[in-house]
């Protein structure tokens, strides 16, 4: 009798348990059981819930992405009104080859897991249901499917004790989404026309093997061949399927280093410069050429081009009136004593090494954020650009003599321009060169700044550290030689007049960069603009004017008291317009329609993916002007070799159809689709010649001759 008592309890407690642990069924050779994490469910608490998997001996399911053949398991679910569920987790897969056909899948038992959101008005019982369906394989294949439904109480969301070691086991094997290596392998296309990826650090392992999500563009039966960078880290090459189009816009995986051994480590990546907006840059702008893409730079050519350009950087026209303070400066010291001049050379490097350096950390911070930003980003911003016009004035005004040295408030703009205060001047014409310069985007720069962004953080500050070394290089030989200033005239009254010379210079910076100001707000938030600048300006005049160094103690505090008054009331009666300015302008209408082009100037259709797609799917080449209004080298190019009556004669000859992306915002599709390029920022000219040709990058710097001489080039090698 006892025993038939403690056989019906055990049978009790057993369908007790079964309540709670969830459903299961079995079709063929697979048992499948809706599982949750939790024996309640508490209002608005997210919780686990498992479809679990098990197979019978030597019979496989599929993973999501299941290879050359097979289904994924898939799962509708039936919900109560107000009930949320995510996407499911896999665990990573097994590479099943049968026949010669590579399949991913999953042996013995599978646990998919899936986040449940509930809302917060919850009935007394929770009734959850799931349609499971998959295709079952052994030496043949089946499709299976069952229905599923739990019941679960309300209550406080405790965890069902029974069932949470298979849980941790079940998370244990996802892959590491939060790995070293998640964000850290680069993606790119080999010269054998392989798709490399690549990364530092990491678990070593003599074998390795990539499992991509998407299941159309590799060609899963190819060898996977893992090898070593020249920089001492892993490159794993891929095969592309014979019926890919390009890289699709979702190129991550599950990489797993020593599959199939006890070691097994499984990380999820999602390899940089895969493309977000895969129509943005590959499906619609078209498949990127491997000669343009950043990996084709080794560190050493992006180092020496990094060099080159910022040596060019001192002749953009961007940094010539901070470059003329720095001559006014050595004509001051060409004759003086020559540890002072070294002082001030290094001082300069020192400013222009630090800016450099405050940027790349900059967009590194905002990278990790998720903000798609490139070289010269902070010129995108209103705000930041209203700083620097406010920045000018101060200068500007010092140029001009309306402040002395030492006069408070001048004492940021007239360090700038005397060098008698100290060393402290020549530093702040660094960071005021190296600020004005990041706009410009000099020959040679692009592919070095496309490398470091796609590159490992310790290449990439490489790379920044040679742009500071080359623009500050020339003001270092002259610190280090001062024999080689004495060509120069000695001090005397003219440098006064050269000194105001070069303030209007200044002036011109500062109309430009009202000019940028102008290109990036709409007409109404012109007003705290031009507020503000006139206000710092009277700040300026009043502080040069009463706050002199002939002032007393007194006279200056009061002095700075007023400015500093009428600055507080120039940003609160503005607080509104400039909060505003930050708000994104809206999408630019007619996109891909021609724009309202100017008599001679070539007829610029609004760029889009898309418009790109259609006119190259009709037979027309096209050429794209990646730009920005803040760019004077974009400018350049387009006054003299582009948007000249030779060039637009040509245009039309070929039938070439001309597109513009203007940049002057932040838009990341137009980011995206300059890093697809291997580029950072702009100018960026790009020329298809006809459907299903790879891209051809014209150089920073153009020519009418040179346009015509590529792009003709190019249109001759299609037929």
């Amino acid at each position: 009798m006892l025993q038939v008592v403690i056989l019906f309890l055990g049978l009790i407690l057993g369908n007790a348990h079964f309540v709670q642990a969830g459903d299961t069924a079995r079709d063929g050779a697979v048992e499948a059981a809706l599982v949750p994490e939790v024996s309640s469910v508490a209002p608005g608490r997210p919780f686990l819930m498992a479809v679990r998997l098990r197979m019978d001996e030597h019979w496989h399911t599929y993973w999501r992405n299941p290879g050359d053949s097979g289904l994924p398991t898939e799962v509708v679910w039936e919900l109560p009104e107000g009930f949320q569920v995510g996407a499911f987790q896999w665990p990573a897969p097994e590479r099943i080859e049968y026949g010669g056909v590579i399949s991913y899948g999953h042996h013995g038992e599978a646990w998919l897991l899936a986040e449940v959101l509930p809302p917060e008005n919850l009935p007394a019982e929770v009734r959850i249901g799931a349609k499971v369906s998959w295709l079952m394989c052994k030496e043949s294949c089946i499709p299976g499917e069952v229905e599923l439904e739990l019941t679960l109480p309300r209550g406080a969301g405790e965890r069902d004790e029974a069932v949470a070691e298979d849980f941790v086991r079940a998370l244990a094997a996802l892959p590491e989404a939060g790995h070293e290596l998640s964000n850290g392998v680069k993606l790119s296309v080999g010269k054998d026309k392989t798709v490399e990826l690549s990364w530092v650090g990491g678990p070593e392992a003599d074998r390795v093997y990539f499992f991509a999500h998407d299941p159309e563009w590799l060609d899963h039966g190819a060898p996977q061949t893992l090898g070593r960078t020249t920089g001492g880290g892993r490159v794993l090459k891929l095969s592309p399927s014979a019926l890919s189009k390009g890289l699709p816009e979702d190129v991550s995986g599950v990489l797993v280093f020593g599959p199939g051994t006890e070691e097994q480590v499984a990380v999820a990546v999602s390899p940089v410069n895969s493309l977000a907006a895969g129509q943005a840059t590959v499906g619609a702008v078209g498949q990127r050429s491997k000669e343009t893409l950043p990996p084709e730079v080794s560190l050493l050519a992006a180092l020496f081009l990094a060099f080159v350009g910022g040596l060019i950087l001192n002749v953009m026209p961007c940094v010539l009136p901070v470059i003329s303070l720095k001559i006014f400066d050595f004509m001051k010291q060409a004759h003086g004593d020559a540890r002072k001049v070294l002082a001030h050379g290094w001082a300069y490097c020192a400013g222009v090494w630090l800016s450099f350096n405050v940027l790349y950390v900059a967009i590194l911070a905002l990278r990790a954020a998720g903000e798609r930003v490139g070289w010269a980003f902070q010129m995108q911003d209103p705000v930041l650009v209203l700083c620097l016009g406010c920045l000018l004035v101060v200068v500007t005004a010092a140029l001009f003599g309306a402040i002395e040295i030492g006069s408070g408030l001048a004492g940021a703009g007239a360090r700038v321009v005397h060098g008698k205060s100290g060393v402290s001047g020549s530093f702040l014409t660094g960071v005021l060169a190296t600020v004005l310069a990041t706009p410009c985007t000099a020959p040679f720069m692009g592919p070095a700044i496309g490398y470091a962004l796609a590159a490992p953080v310790l290449e990439s500050a490489l790379v920044f550290q040679m742009l500071a070394v080359g623009m500050a290089l020339p003001y270092l030989l002259l610190s280090l030689f001062p024999n080689l200033l004495k060509f120069l005239p000695k001090p005397g009254a003219w440098m006064e007049s050269f000194k105001q010379f070069t303030g209007f210079l200044m002036l011109g910076a500062l109309l430009w960069i009202t000019w940028v100001y102008a290109a990036l707000v709409e007409h109404d938030q012109l007003i705290p603009y031009f507020v503000m600048l006139g206000v710092v300006a009277l700040c300026t005049w009043l502080v040069g004017r009463f706050a002199g160094p002939e002032a007393d103690r007194m006279r200056k505090l009061r002095t700075w008291a007023v400015a500093a008054v009428l600055l507080a009331v120039a940003v609160f009666t503005q607080r509104d317009a400039l909060a505003r300015l930050r708000e994104l302008p809206p999408e630019p209408e007619a996109v891909g329609q021609a724009s309202a082009a100017r008599a001679g100037e070539l007829p610029w259709r609004v760029w889009s993916p898309e418009a790109v797609e259609e006119t190259r799917a009709a037979g027309r080449p096209v050429f794209i002007d990646f730009t920005a209004a803040w760019c004077l080298v974009c400018k350049a190019n387009e006054a003299s070799s582009l948007n000249v009556p030779p060039t637009v004669a040509f245009f039309e000859e070929y039938g070439i159809v001309p597109f513009k992306a203007d940049w002057t915002r932040r838009q990341p599709r137009i980011t995206e689709a300059i890093e697809s390029y291997g580029r950072a920022g702009v100018p960026v000219y790009v020329f298809y010649a006809r459907p299903g040709a790879e891209p051809i990058l014209l150089p920073e710097a153009l020519t009418q001759e040179l346009v015509q001489r590529v792009l003709s080039e190019a249109l001759e090698a299609r037929h």
